[in-house]
């Protein structure tokens, strides 16, 4: 689980720097080497889909899930929820971005599938 906050000092939607984490849980600071808070978002989190979904919750108010798949050697599939939460202090914009892991459940459904 993650807090992502959009600072309203970063004036345009596109500005990427404006994008950070408030809070994130040990699974999160672990997975993604969060040392601190006020990470930039970009730096761990780098699939566009998950990125976007973020973006629609900070500036739309809209609810997304999207599906991912990370590579490497031990590849995990994720879901991603974002969700917009009410303004935070200061009038900064606040999302809540939430990964469950589905790698064991696609393991088990391909199984079944072959």
């Amino acid at each position: 689980m993650r807090l992502v906050r959009h600072h309203p000092d970063a004036d345009e939607a596109d500005d990427l720097t404006g994008r950070r984490f408030v809070f994130a849980n040990a699974a999160a600071r672990e997975l993604f080497r969060i040392q601190r808070a006020g990470t930039l978002l970009v730096t761990a989190v780098r699939n566009p889909q998950v990125l976007e979904a973020v973006d629609e919750a900070l500036f739309g108010g809209i609810e997304r899930a999207v599906e991912y798949e990370t590579g490497g050697t031990q590849g995990r599939s994720w879901i991603a929820y974002a969700r917009p939460l009410s303004e935070g202090p200061e009038g900064s914009r606040l999302a809540l971005l939430v990964l469950r892991d589905e790698t064991d459940a696609r393991r088990s459904e391909r199984t079944r599938a072959d």
